[in-house]
C-alpha cells in the first residue's frame, strides 16, 4: 500500500465522521420525542426558534404514584402524573394532561413544563426539556422572568402582532433583542451571554444563523433555502480564516455536498463533492450506501497535489499528481465507474425520494381494547406505501392508548398497528395481554389533521 493510498483512507474516515454529525443534526428534527443533541443554544434561542419543544405550559399536579415509575427518553428514572393545566404559552395541551416527569414532582405543586408530545401526554427530561422546573424557583432562584417573557412572546405570535421586543433578566440586562412582523419572527434577532458578549444572531431575510464564541468571534455561519444550505466554520483566533466550509444542495436523487478543508494560513488544503446515492434523504442506509466524489488536494502554499474520483471508496478513472510548484508528476489509471449502474441507482434513489418533497401533514387517534374499551399502551404504529416502510412516519401509543404522528407526506398508505410484546411500563408484561397486528388503508391530505382510532381483540386473553 503506497502512501498516498494510506493517507486517502485516513481522509475519507475523516470524511465519514463529519458526514455522520451532519447527518445527525438533518435528521433529529425528523423524530417526534427524539432526545435533541446538546447544540449549545441557551434558553431564549430554544424557545424563539420553536424546535425544541411541543410545548410550553403550565400545570398542578394532582396525583401520581410509584407504581407508575417510568424511564425517561434520557434514561431517568421519573414518575407519571396527572397535572391540571393552568396556561398554554404554546402548542395543543389538553385540560388534563399525563406527565412523563423528568424529576420528581409533588402533589398540588405548580410548574413550568416545556414539554414534549401532544395534547394529553408529554414528557420532559434530556436537552430539550432541561429548563422546566417548579414555578416559585423561577423568582426564588434569581433566575429570569420566564413567565412573563412567554407571556408577552405567546401574546405576540397568537395576536399576529408586529413589534419591536427585548428580553431583560431580572438585573435589567439584555439577552435577546428583535423583531415580529405578524406573528412572525423578522429582520435580525441577537442573543446575547451574561457577560454581554454576542451569543448568535438570525438573520430572517436571508435565513441565516451566526453563532459566536464566548470571546465575540465567529464560531459558524449557516444559510438555507429550499434548494440549499451553506456552513461557515470560522479560525478560533482570525475570523479572516476559515477552517471548514460544505455547500449541500438538494437533488431529485438525495444530495450533492462539496467540503472544503483550510490550513491554518487560510489557503484550501482540500475539496471534494460526494454524490449521495443510497437510503432516505439520499444518506446511505441502501446496498448502495457510497459517495462518488471528486476530490482535489493542494500543497500549503495553495499548489494542486492530487486529483481524482472515488466510488463506494474505491479509486476510479484517472488520478493526476503533482509537486509543490504545481507541475504534473504523473497519473494513475484504475477501473472506471460503471455509469449505466450509477444512473441505475440514481433512478432507483429519486423514486425513493419523491415522498419526502411533498407537502406533509399528521394524525392522532387512540388505540383501545375492543372488549373493555381501555386504552392500550406501547403498541407501535407504522406506514407503508407500496411495501415501503416510511420511518420517519412511526409512533407508539402512551399508556392510555393516544398517539400523535408528524411529518407525514401527503398520500395514501397502510397503516399497521402491531403490539410487539414489548415488556416494557407499556409492554404486555405489564398489562398481560397481547394484541397481534392490525392493517387498515388511510390517506393524509394537505393541511388535514387525520384522527385516526382502532379498536384491537386481545389475542392472548
Amino acid at each position: 500500500m503506497n502512501k498516498f493510498t494510506t493517507f486517502l483512507q485516513k481522509n475519507i474516515i475523516e470524511m465519514k465522521k463529519i458526514i455522520l454529525i451532519i447527518i445527525v443534526s438533518l435528521l433529529s428534527i425528523h423524530f417526534l420525542n427524539a432526545s435533541c443533541i446538546d447544540d449549545r443554544k441557551i434558553w431564549s434561542e430554544r424557545i424563539f426558534t420553536g424546535d425544541y419543544y411541543s410545548a410550553i405550559f403550565t400545570c398542578k399536579v394532582l396525583e401520581f404514584s410509584s407504581e407508575n415509575q417510568v424511564k425517561s427518553t434520557a434514561g431517568i428514572l421519573g414518575l407519571r402524573a396527572v397535572v391540571q393545566v393552568e396556561k398554554v404559552f404554546f402548542g395543543k395541551v389538553d385540560t388534563i394532561v399525563n406527565l412523563d416527569a423528568g424529576f420528581s414532582m409533588k402533589v398540588g405543586r405548580t410548574y413550568l413544563i416545556y414539554g414534549r408530545g401532544y395534547r394529553n401526554n408529554f414528557s420532559f427530561d434530556g436537552y430539550c426539556t432541561v429548563h422546566s422546573m417548579e414555578v416559585p424557583d423561577i423568582k426564588d432562584g434569581g433566575r429570569i422572568s420566564e413567565l412573563e417573557i412567554l407571556t408577552d412572546l405567546s401574546n405576540i405570535i397568537n395576536n399576529k402582532q408586529t413589534c419591536s421586543y427585548t428580553m431583560l433578566n431580572l438585573n435589567n440586562k439584555k439577552f435577546a433583542e428583535g423583531s415580529y412582523k405578524n406573528g412572525k419572527p423578522a429582520g435580525i434577532w441577537k442573543h446575547y451571554l451574561w457577560n454581554g458578549n454576542i451569543k448568535a444572531e438570525y438573520n430572517f431575510e436571508e435565513n441565516s444563523e451566526i453563532q459566536y464564541y464566548d470571546n465575540g468571534l465567529k464560531n459558524h455561519k449557516l444559510l438555507k433555502s429550499e434548494t440549499e444550505e451553506i456552513f461557515y466554520k470560522y479560525s478560533t483566533i482570525d475570523n479572516d480564516f476559515l477552517t471548514f466550509k460544505y455547500i449541500l444542495k438538494n437533488t431529485d436523487y438525495g444530495h450533492l455536498i462539496t467540503w472544503f478543508f483550510y490550513y491554518d494560513n487560510g489557503n484550501l488544503e482540500k475539496q471534494y463533492t460526494t454524490k449521495s446515492l443510497g437510503g432516505r434523504y439520499g444518506y446511505g442506509g441502501t446496498e448502495h450506501d457510497g459517495y462518488y466524489m471528486d476530490y482535489q488536494e493542494f500543497y500549503e502554499n495553495g499548489k494542486i497535489k492530487a486529483k481524482g474520483n472515488l466510488f463506494n471508496n474505491d479509486s476510479v478513472g484517472t488520478w493526476y499528481f503533482y509537486n509543490e510548484e504545481g507541475r504534473n508528476t504523473g497519473k494513475k489509471v484504475y477501473e472506471d465507474v460503471d455509469s449505466d449502474k450509477l444512473l441505475a441507482i440514481e433512478k432507483e434513489q429519486i423514486e425513493k425520494n419523491k415522498p419526502y418533497k411533498l407537502e406533509k401533514s399528521s394524525m392522532y387517534g387512540k388505540i383501545t381494547d375492543k372488549n373493555t374499551g381501555k386504552g392500550i399502551g406501547g403498541v407501535n404504529l407504522s406506514l407503508f406505501r407500496d411495501g415501503n416502510l416510511y420511518t420517519t412516519a412511526f409512533a407508539q401509543t402512551w399508556d392510555d392508548g393516544s398517539y400523535y404522528m408528524e411529518n407525514i407526506p401527503i398520500g395514501k398508505y397502510e397503516i399497521r398497528v402491531e403490539d410487539f410484546g414489548s415488556s416494557g411500563y407499556f409492554g404486555t408484561a405489564k398489562r398481560g395481554k397481547n394484541y397481534g397486528t392490525a392493517k387498515k388503508e388511510i390517506e393524509i391530505k394537505k393541511d388535514e389533521e387525520l384522527e385516526f382510532n382502532l379498536q384491537l381483540e386481545a389475542t392472548n386473553n
